[in-house]
């Protein structure tokens, strides 16, 4: 796993502004979801470690040869959720 840490200088400043009855464009719904998105991973990466969060458990059966993931999540090394 890489320890390469992502580049948040370029930051979205910019997010747009909801009024009653206003409909949501496809640009603004798009910056919105940049701007929540780059915030949440850089508290992600900056906060916390890489891991697993809760479950993600792995069990092998070796006389089917297969493996379960069960359901949880975790924080990838650049702040990206799993889920």
């Amino acid at each position: 796993m890489s320890t390469e840490k992502t580049d948040f200088t370029n930051f979205v400043t910019e997010h747009p502004n909801y009024f009653p009855g206003q409909y949501l464009l496809e640009e603004d719904f798009e910056l919105q979801h940049k701007y929540l998105s780059d915030r949440q991973r850089y508290r992600n990466q900056s906060l916390h470690v890489s891991g697993i969060i809760e479950g993600l458990e792995v069990e092998v059966s070796t006389d089917k040869k297969q493996v379960e993931i069960k359901p949880g999540s975790a924080i990838d090394n650049k702040g990206n959720l799993i889920v």
